[in-house]
């Protein structure tokens, strides 16, 4: 009887230490695919939002090609519209940004070191197909932040031919943040559709030539309600003030599917954009999800104002 006793507490033993590592094993897998999940949502999210802010302001200026061909000073003349700029933004979104109108939402009057999320508008000219001589016809190298390809300007080009993405963080049909996309079909109707599950940080700042030196250096990092506010040099208006923005930084922070991470340990603080920014933070919850901050810097390459 007590060989029996001893053989069964040993046998108990073993199970429980196997179970213990299935357990074990089980987490560590999910952990470990959730992690290279959230590294591919990460680089997806750094290059599309890059790849669209680098295109901003292009103008697809080649006069040897076709007559028809858009003027760069269309983008740079005098305009009393704030959406006919190539780019701007809006700072802790205060109203929804519309998902199928004009608009990309309004700043929020709160401090910037109350988070919120941020959302940002980028408009270009899409580039024809001129290899092949038909200029109605996009090449296929610019794309929309939807992955769509956007149609070419017509035979008598006007800034409402350019091609609109907005980026905005809100919640998707599964309960999660989500990074979406707002862009303008080749119908003219605007739509909106998730591109990044997870993205529960969207900030942006902006470089600013403060200076009015026409040099391209940014002087000062703003936020959009900073820049709407900011007195600066030879720029009354704050459409004229957007166009002195030489450079943007964006921060994100992207999340994974819960029960990834171990729960009951204090969550780290994250800094979006970086430690130079200090005075914007964010202390997730303690909710056992992993989660990566996403930084990037992209210098504007078009100009956004006339030359000085």
């Amino acid at each position: 009887m007590v060989e029996l006793m001893v053989s069964m507490a040993l046998g108990l033993l073993v199970v429980l230490v196997a179970s213990a590592g299935f357990i074990a094993s089980k987490q560590l897998f999910t952990t470990d695919s959730q992690s290279q999940a959230l590294q591919d949502s990460s680089r997806f999210a750094s290059y599309l939002v890059r790849t669209i802010v680098q295109q901003s302001a292009y103008t697809d200026y080649t006069p040897d090609v076709d007559t028809r061909a858009v003027a760069s000073a269309l983008t740079l003349a005098p305009t009393g519209s704030i959406y006919d700029l190539s780019l701007a933004g809006a700072t802790r979104v205060g109203s929804a940004v519309p998902a199928s109108a004009i608009g990309y939402g309004t700043n929020d009057s709160a401090p910037r070191g109350d988070l919120g999320n941020d959302s940002l508008m980028v408009r270009f000219f899409a580039r024809a197909d001129w290899e092949v001589g038909d200029s109605d016809q996009s090449d296929g190298t610019m794309i929309n932040c939807a992955g769509l390809q956007p149609e070419p300007p017509g035979a008598s080009p006007s800034l409402d031919d350019r091609a609109w993405s907005v980026f905005y963080v809100a919640q998707g049909t599964a309960g999660e943040p989500e990074l979406f996309c707002k862009y303008r079909d080749n119908s003219g109707a605007f739509k909106s559709v998730s591109v990044v599950r997870g993205v529960e940080v969207f900030k942006v700042v902006y470089g600013v030539d403060t200076d009015n030196d026409a040099d391209m250096t940014p002087n000062a990092w703003m936020d959009a309600g900073q820049i709407k506010d900011a007195e600066i040099a030879g720029a009354r208006t704050e459409i004229e003030k957007w166009r002195r923005v030489t450079a943007v930084r964006i921060g994100m922070v992207i999340r994974s599917a819960s029960g990834a991470a171990r729960t009951g340990s204090a969550p780290e603080t994250i800094k979006p954009l970086g430690a130079e920014f200090d005075d914007v933070s964010f202390t997730p919850t303690d909710d056992g999800r992993l989660r990566r901050a996403v930084t990037q810097t992209v210098v504007i390459r078009n100009p956004l104002r006339a030359p000085a």
